[in-house]
């Protein structure tokens, strides 16, 4: 048993060193590299692909997460039904026959009132609500990557259109990329990668 939630814990962490190089990869490209705008044009629809394979990932595994917060709710909420709440004694009880106080079965059930209220607070529930909330955030980055992606798209086509209308040309390129350097003192930083 603890081989197998030892090897389920190794394929999550490379899943997730996986997922995260992925991601990593697609920020970069989500920069356009005025030098290499054919591999650019070529690429993007690939990482777009490729992206939104993330995001439906994405999405499954926020849906799984809801879904086991419902489970753990509902867990939680049968349990606290079950369990009775033991008369708490009042002052001057300590005279009373103890035996009889103690005794299971003796104390009141819950109301649905304080079920509900009691759930959310429920160990289980609260490691649910935070895997929902890690989900929900892993959504949100990928949607944020395949914005990029998408704006990057029609970013490349303008730029298409100005280089096939003469408005940019490679040497108009080449000359920026030039100065860029010169200015960098040959770091060779540049806002066209």
């Amino acid at each position: 048993m603890k081989r197998a939630v030892a090897e389920r814990e190794l394929i999550n962490d490379t899943t997730e060193r996986e997922r995260d190089a992925v991601r990593d990869r697609l920020r970069a490209a989500v920069r356009i590299n005025m030098m290499r705008i054919d591999e650019e044009l070529i690429e993007n629809p690939s990482n777009l692909m490729e992206c939104g394979e993330q995001v439906a990932f994405a999405a499954n595994f926020r849906d799984t997460a809801h879904n086991g917060v419902e489970y753990a709710e509902a867990i939680a909420a049968d349990e606290l039904r079950r369990e009775l709440i033991e008369p708490v004694p009042e002052p001057g009880d300590e005279d009373r026959d103890p035996p009889a106080r103690k005794k299971p079965g003796t104390g009141k059930r819950r109301s649905e009132a304080q079920i509900k209220s009691e759930i959310p607070n429920y160990p289980a529930v609260k490691r649910a609500q935070r895997r929902l909330e890690d989900a929900k955030l892993e959504f949100s980055l990928w949607m944020a990557i395949m914005e990029g992606l998408r704006a990057k798209s029609a970013s490349l086509e303008n730029v298409s259109r100005l280089i096939i209308s003469g408005y940019i040309s490679n040497s108009s390129v080449t000359a920026v990329r030039r100065a860029e350097i010169r200015n960098a003192g040959g770091r060779g930083t540049s806002d066209y990668r």
